[in-house]
Parts: structure tokens; sequence; C-alpha cells
């Protein structure tokens, strides 16, 4: 990598702090709670502020909306970018120029990010983030075909950048994750999804997601899809047939058993697979449909007055390609659902997770 890398789109290179009381040290390595301090993210494109007025949600999509977007702009070749990938094919590499590029041959594309806030592991490493954007312009998750044109590059790009003999697998963890509407984090309108090759420094929520399968002798995932009742490493006895709503040949769909925010719903591929980045086309399709699903029944069930109409759709996958996992997303409402997880990893919710399940079960989801 280039020094000073991210000084390819902004002077400022972002600077990392750590809490010294929420990070700890293990294969030489900081694990726990850091920041990333990037002051020119505040000048990236911004279509839409809060707002929890349903009504600005329900606005006809223009064709000035859809003229205006940065995205449309980058995916028309009105706006210069470093491009990775297009659909399954690569079509560049991070330490590219930017050029203008015509995309529209492409359903899904992936490319560079400007405003994100990577901080640095080592000299040799920073990191790469992209935005992956369908060719279609749609606002939400409701459009399955979208959603899929968004996966397909994720995946190609995450398995070029971690696998592809393109940077070394044992710095770089994956990231992945949708934010959909300005009260989950999204700036732009236009559905994207985002990308990281990520210095190796866990989180404290990844982290927790890899030691618990590392612990494990069996993979709680795959006894799930294999036996739908459990009785789990902690002595619980989980009956998973009442908690799944919907499945098909890929993918189970799930209200979890202790979600992490009220109204959150569990997407698990059938298939035991460690990231996003090993997927098959027949499994994405699958996570783009069941992505429109929890999507509608996040609304349709919502137990407040107001449907949950942002989300944050966050990829739980292996900190360490070189790593065992079963990948699982969550599909997550925004923050009002919040409760004691917002200062520690202690949810409160007034809503049973069987009976919340049986509410999704009772609506017919035929047409999906």
């Amino acid at each position: 990598m280039k020094d000073n890398f991210w000084g390819r789109y902004q002077k400022d290179s972002p600077k990392t702090h750590y809490d010294p009381f929420q990070t700890f040290i293990e294969n030489n390595i900081p694990k726990g709670f850091r920041v990333n301090f990037l002051p020119s993210r505040n000048d990236r494109p911004r279509e839409q502020h809060i707002n929890f007025n349903i009504s600005d949600h329900e606005e006809k999509i223009t064709k000035t909306e859809i003229d205006n977007s940065t995205l449309t702009k980058v995916y028309r070749g009105q706006s210069p970018c470093v491009p990775i990938a297009g659909d399954a094919t690569i079509l560049g590499d991070p330490d590219a120029d930017e050029l203008m590029m015509d995309f529209s041959s492409f359903d899904g594309i992936s490319v560079m990010n400007k405003f994100a806030p990577l901080g640095i592991y080592s000299q040799e490493a920073t990191g790469v983030a992209t935005v992956n954007i369908p060719k279609i312009y749609v606002r939400n998750l409701q459009n399955a075909n979208a959603n899929y044109s968004i996966l397909r590059p994720m995946r190609t790009t995450l398995a070029y950048l971690l696998e592809g003999n393109t940077y070394r697998s044992d710095l770089f963890a994956p990231l992945a994750f949708f934010n959909v509407g300005p009260n989950s984090g999204s700036s732009i309108k236009y559905l994207h999804s985002q990308t990281y090759a990520m210095p190796y420094l866990s989180g404290i929520n990844s982290y927790s997601f890899q030691k618990t399968f590392d612990q494990n002798k069996i993979c709680t995932a795959c006894s799930i899809i294999s036996k739908r009742t459990i009785n789990d490493h902690l002595h619980q006895e989980i009956n998973y047939h009442d908690l799944i709503f919907w499945e098909d040949e890929n993918v189970i769909i799930l209200y979890p058993y202790a979600p992490f925010r009220s109204m959150a719903t569990r997407i698990i591929p059938k298939k035991h697979v460690s990231y996003i980045g090993k997927a098959t086309d027949e499994m994405l399709k699958s996570i783009g449909n069941a992505l429109k699903i929890t999507d509608y029944l996040m609304n349709v069930c919502s137990p407040l007055s107001n449907p949950l109409i942002d989300r944050t759709i966050a990829f739980r996958q292996t900190t360490d390609v070189r790593k065992d996992f079963h990948m699982i997303i969550d599909v997550l409402p925004p923050f009002p659902t919040l409760a004691a997880e917002s200062v520690d990893y202690l949810g409160m919710t007034p809503y049973n997770p069987f009976e919340m399940a049986n509410k999704m079960k009772s609506i017919d989801l035929t047409k999906f």
C-alpha cells in the first residue's frame, strides 16, 4: 500500500483513538473499542436528513432526484471514481487513479468510498472501503433484484481484496453492511451498501461472534438448520421451529431468541460459509429476497405507532478469512427501539420472541 494511502482522497489522514477501558491486546493486536476521526467526513454528500415525519418516506421518486444523486452520476460516468467490481467482474484496483466510466452494462458495481473513516494498524495497512450500488434507483429493500445487484459486487470485491492475493489476509478482516434511511446513518437516498477490508482490529461486537464460534465444538447455525430444536452451549433449550417464520432452499429467517434490538430479524444461510465472499449466486438471490421480506414484516408487524422505516443490515462474518465461521445477517430497526444496549451489551424488550415470530408467521407471504 502507498504511504498515507487514504490521502488519495483527502488531505487529512484518519486518526485512530482507543478507549483504554475497553481495548485489550491479544496476539499483539488491539481488540475492542476504537474511534476513527476524519474531519473531511463532514464533506460527504448529504441528500437526506434525519426526520421522523413518515410522509417524507412516502414521496414519489422523481427524475430530478435520480439525476441529481451522487451515486447516479458515478454510475453514468458523470463523476470520477475508482472502480473495483461490476457484478462478478473485477474492474480495477484500489491503487488505481480516479476515472470517469459508464457502468450501464452492469447490474451492480463496487467503487471506492471517498468518505469512510478508516484507521491505520501498521505502515502496511490502512484498509479499503467501497460503496456498492445497484443499477436500479431505489430507496428501500422492497426490490429483491436491486438487493441482489448490490450483493454480487459486495461478494466480488471482498473476495478479491481478502483472498485474491491483493492484500495480506492476516491484516484485514471483512465488514459489510447496509444503512437504509437517515435514522440509520445513511446520507444518500439511493439504496447502497458498504464493504470494508478492515485493518485487523476486531470490534467488541464482531469479536464476540467469532470468539463464541471458536469456543463452541459445533456450529450453532448448522444445528438450527438441521435440528430446529437445540441445546446450546449455555444450556438453553430453544425450539427454533417456533422462531423461524420463512425459508427457502438457501436461507431461513427467524426472530432471534435474544434480539439485539426489538423487532430485529435474522437471516441464516443454510450453506456453511464464513463470509459473503464465499456465497453462491443462488444464496445471494435468496438473501436479496429475504431482505425484502424482513423489510416488509418490520413495517406491518411493528407494535409501535409508526412503521419502522429505516434499517441497518449487519453481516456477521468471520473476523479473519483464514478462520471458520457461519455467516448470519441481522436486520435491525433504527435507534428509536434501542434500550440499554445503547450503553451496554444488555438489551431490554417488552416483546416475547415467540409471540413476535408467530405474528410474522401469520402474515401472508405467498407473494414472496
